[in-house]
């Protein structure tokens, strides 16, 4: 209760002058000595002042807990916000002296390999500008490290599934399973069902271009719906192509229902843009990451199939091998969405078999984009030396650098290989390179699901043998004889 209530409370009940007043005590209006009164006040406060004064609105605030979350959390958090704000957005409000205290070790900030530094501030970068840099490769075929491989040697800014240079130091490219849609074909293999018999061919592709989207879309829609934190299920987010458009709080109610607006908006721009030439955001290059393609789907039977983690014996064979279970229904969803019309992997007969035609699928799709003349070049992980993949992206060529700080980075640690003049001669490079040149791509190794499963040579279907074979054969691969 109000202490002030509680005292005139006592004021009302003792009031009228009942009991004679103290001697020489003044009456106030309730007949109630003064002197009395005091002490009665003092006695409830255990001695200490008085309560005829309200707490105050600061006193309340400051000592309210959410005071302390916002000082210690909020504050930072939006410190750190407007960092983000004035580096990749209003560089160019910023003057050249602290472009480089906030920068930091940011992107193209901090000193590489070899102790080059490229300047703290750059140009802001628009989701239609164009970057150096993308490189599309299978789920599990280590594009994550990739990623990190080229930020920490190079110091570029490469994202891994993210485009969205507004908000993240991704201003020179991505390494990403799932841009790989771009190079999906339109309106092959749909199954005739779903199109009437006087469709035209434009009639076709226009209907496939919004059918996939939207079923890709919805085969997500119940991990979002029961997650809302979830927003990139299988790699696959309403935000990996670009800043959302529609603003998505996780906090609305109806956040699910607006995830599945943006997610549909963005992958009817994004899918098949590489073959109908408007894709929302250019690459100056373009490359494929292969891994050895029964190593993928060993990986992703091991991520998606098991039923046990490391260390622990449940689900395990004789062998010591885990025992495979069916993928979930999640992800059945997601691919048979991704690949319609294309494959039925209902039909497949183990978990094994799933993954081995989804890795086939994506791998054909970009193999056939290669021979068109869509993507650039194509290396293999487990062999590629970093300056190999800086030639390919074309940061050892001056003409193909997009951010000619990157081109002048790329040149010094990889010896000037590849380096041009702006007459396009070769330039002058240490042709054996610096003794702090880098080294090969994925070193550091994810070993977290070696020993958890292995694929074997046949994947117990003979025409599923014959196709792998096929593949590795393309990806530059030798078929393994035994192990």
């Amino acid at each position: 209760p109000n202490p002030r209530r509680r005292k005139h409370q006592r004021r009302r009940d003792v009031g009228g002058g009942r009991g004679p007043p103290s001697a020489g005590g003044r009456i106030n209006g309730y007949g109630i000595a003064e002197e009395n009164l005091r002490k009665e006040d003092g006695d409830e406060g255990g001695g200490g002042g008085s309560e005829d004064e309200e707490e105050s609105p600061w006193d309340v605030v400051r000592r309210h807990p959410l005071t302390y979350a916002v000082i210690f959390l909020g504050l930072p958090y939006s410190l750190h916000l407007l960092r983000l704000y004035l580096l990749l957005r209003k560089p160019h409000w910023l003057p050249a002296s602290l472009g480089p205290i906030l920068a930091g070790g940011a992107g193209g900030g901090g000193a590489g390999v070899g102790g080059f530094r490229a300047p703290a501030l750059r140009p802001a970068v628009s989701q239609s500008d164009e970057r150096q840099v993308l490189i599309v490769g299978s789920m599990s075929s280590g594009t994550s490290q990739a990623a990190s491989d080229l930020s920490s040697t190079f110091g570029l800014e490469v994202g891994h599934e993210d485009t969205d240079a507004s908000w993240k130091f991704v201003r020179d490219g991505s390494v990403s399973w799932f841009h790989g849609i771009r190079f999906f074909p339109e309106g092959e293999g749909e199954g005739e069902g779903d199109y009437d018999d006087d469709d035209d061919e434009d009639g076709r592709r226009r209907r496939y271009r919004e059918s996939v989207p939207r079923a890709v879309c919805s085969s997500n829609y119940a991990l979002i719906s029961s997650n809302r934190f979830l927003v990139n299920p299988f790699g696959a987010g309403h935000a990996l192509f670009g800043t959302p458009r529609y603003s998505c709080s996780h906090l609305h109610p109806n956040f699910a229902q607006c995830w599945m607006t943006e997610c549909v908006r963005m992958m009817r721009d994004e899918y098949g843009c590489a073959r109908r030439g408007d894709c929302p955001t250019p690459f100056r290059r373009t490359l494929i990451q292969a891994r050895e393609p029964l190593r993928i789907v060993e990986s992703l039977v091991a991520k998606y199939c098991r039923r046990n983690r490391p260390g622990g014996e449940e689900g395990k064979r004789e062998d010591g091998k885990e025992e495979e279970t069916d993928p979930p229904d999640s992800l059945m969803r997601f691919l048979g969405a991704l690949f319609t019309g294309q494959h039925d992997f209902g039909e497949d007969g183990s978990c094994s078999s799933v993954m081995a035609n989804y890795v086939l699928l994506y791998y054909n799709v970009l193999l056939d984009a290669r021979r068109e003349g869509l993507i650039d070049g194509l290396y293999r992980i487990e062999t590629a030396e970093l300056c190999d993949v800086a030639d390919m992206a074309g940061l050892t060529d001056r003409q193909s650098a997009v951010y000619l700080p990157n081109h002048e980075r790329a040149s010094e640690l990889c010896g000037g290989r590849g380096r041009r003049d702006d007459d396009g001669s070769e330039g002058d490079g240490d042709e054996e390179g610096p003794s702090t040149r880098p080294g090969r791509m994925g070193k550091d190794r994810n070993v977290i699901n070696k020993g958890r499963v292995d694929i074997g040579i046949s994947l117990g279907d003979r025409t599923l043998d014959k196709r792998m074979k096929a593949l590795y054969r393309d990806l530059g691969y030798d078929f393994p004889k035994g192990r």
